[in-house]
């Protein structure tokens, strides 16, 4: 899955939110089911990336995570 959002979208996740600096480019991943977004994350954490956010649900019915890579982009993990 390769998404966009406005960014007022976006706000209504992010706890938070600032604008970025640099970079502006989100990936998201979609994964089968809620238990293996959360295997994922976990498994992504415990190597020792970034968890910017950890695994929730989101008002409109998906499980939602966000990871940062090595270049501190966010990379989204949805269920």
């Amino acid at each position: 899955m390769f998404a966009f959002d406005m960014v007022e979208s976006v706000k209504s996740v992010f706890e938070g939110w600032e604008d970025p600096v640099g970079y502006r480019t989100e990936f998201a991943f979609q994964f089968s089911s809620n238990e293996a977004l959360d295997d994922v994350y976990r498994q992504l954490t415990t190597l020792g990336y970034d968890g910017f956010l950890e695994p929730r649900d989101t008002p409109w019915g998906e499980r939602y995570a966000i990871i940062k890579d090595p270049d501190n982009n966010l990379i989204s993990l949805v269920a």
